[in-house]
């Protein structure tokens, strides 16, 4: 019977223990993600408002701007269609490539 107890004994205090430790785990864890937010905030508010120095450099990148447009047929991943969908395209333009490649190439040659 005290078998019983202790065990019981070590299960009530895991199933208080547990819960209280993954809460501490996780409001660390918030705290690191709101002081990253609140960075981010900064940063942001910083590129809104530059300061003189600051402006001066972003007038300086300013031709680059255009020239860094992202293809879209390039893009491996994209966030606004389901990723099945996107590497079926992928796999049929791949499969296609390899076709040309494979018709381009003269059988006689080793």
């Amino acid at each position: 019977m005290a078998g019983l107890y202790r065990f019981l004994l070590v299960y009530a205090i895991g199933f208080l223990a547990v819960p209280a430790l993954r809460w501490l785990w996780i409001q660390r864890k918030n705290q690191e993600i709101r002081r990253r937010n609140r960075d981010r905030q900064s940063w942001a508010d910083r590129l809104r408002k530059p300061s003189l120095a600051l402006g001066e450099k972003l007038m300086q990148l300013a031709p680059w701007r255009t020239q860094a447009k992202i293809d879209p047929d390039k893009l491996i991943y994209s966030g606004d269609r389901d990723l099945l969908d996107q590497e079926f395209a992928q796999d049929s333009a791949i499969a296609a490539e390899w076709q040309t490649r494979l018709m381009q190439t003269d059988p006689e040659e080793p």
